[in-house]
């Protein structure tokens, strides 16, 4: 069967009704077969009247919950429209709380809880992943407001800086990116990013900042370059402000006034969807059930817990 992507129509389609959803849901959180936890069984019921598998074991009868310990389990919304939220999140522009809004029929909270759970579900899969071979790596600013005035270093009004890593697949390709919102540019958070994201060995091309002195001491293999500045920095780096520019026109374009609160999860969202655009294609022989964007997103969404919650209510 060839590589290809459901369109939105055959999408809602197949995903039309609970008991659909619950199916797929089911598939993805136990590829391998339903085994009972308790008596070990591997046959059962799913029961019509409520979101659980019950032990087809006449001793036995325990039940599962199909939802519970699951981001659909925190979802406030038919499973049929979070089915549809994350086909729209998976596009490459994705979507904002506002438009999914819009599209579900629902309270803006609801809608920005049901992405916020999903982004938290990203980053924790991305961090399984760590750069390695020659990676580009550089800072940016993003938010905020600017008065126009030159300032020497890194001071940006009340913009936030973001580091940005990628891998340099060839001259002028990109493997893994990854993007992390920092509170200064400084070597702390600098060294800190890098020791964590990217494999020791690895070969480091940034510009001369200060902030990356003595990261070569730590396993890898620096080499800074002193920036030119302007158009020519992008020349010379080009992956990184490739990056750069995807990520900000995208926040720009879809979420146009996103609360700066939120950049690491909108930064996670980014990076997730840019590490597998062209993975796919490529996986798709390997792997049909995970081909498309909207099939990874919905095993995510079955398989990773979603992360805790503050007293306030917000994801932490």
């Amino acid at each position: 069967m060839p590589y290809q992507s459901l369109t939105l129509p055959d999408f809602a389609a197949k995903f039309a009704t609970v008991d659909s959803c619950l199916e797929a849901i089911v598939q993805r959180r136990w590829p391998d077969g339903w085994k009972c936890r308790h008596c070990g069984g591997v046959r059962y019921h799913r029961l019509r009247t409520r979101r659980v598998l019950q032990c087809a074991t006449r001793s036995c009868r325990r039940q599962t919950s199909i939802t519970a310990g699951t981001i659909f389990a925190q979802a406030k919304l038919a499973l049929p429209k979070v089915f549809l939220a994350i086909y729209l999140m998976t596009d490459k522009q994705g979507v904002s709380a506002m438009a999914l809004r819009k599209h579900l029929g629902c309270h803006y909270d609801t809608a920005h809880r049901l992405l916020m759970l999903l982004r938290g579900a990203m980053a924790d899969r991305d961090q399984a992943y760590a750069l390695q071979g020659v990676v580009q790596v550089d800072e940016a600013y993003v938010g905020g407001h600017g008065d126009g005035r030159h300032r020497r270093g890194r001071a940006r009004d009340t913009k936030r800086v973001i580091a940005v890593a990628v891998e340099q697949s060839a001259s002028d390709v990109s493997g893994f990116v990854h993007l992390e919102a920092l509170p200064a540019a400084d070597s702390e958070s600098l060294h800190g990013m890098v020791l964590e994201k990217i494999k020791p060995g690895a070969r480091l091309l940034t510009d001369e900042w200060q902030g990356y002195n003595g990261i070569g001491d730590k396993g890898y293999d620096h080499q800074p370059t002193i920036s030119p500045g302007g158009h020519a920095a992008s020349l010379q780096w080009p992956l990184v402000h490739r990056a750069i520019s995807n990520c900000t026109r995208w926040l720009l374009g879809t979420h146009r006034n996103f609360c700066l609160r939120y950049l690491p999860e909108y930064l996670a969202e980014f990076c997730w969807r840019t590490n597998r655009r062209n993975r796919s294609k490529q996986d798709h022989d390997r792997n049909t059930r995970e081909a498309t964007l909207p099939d990874r997103l919905l095993t995510i969404a079955c398989r990773q817990r979603p992360r805790p919650r503050t007293a306030a209510g917000k994801a932490a």
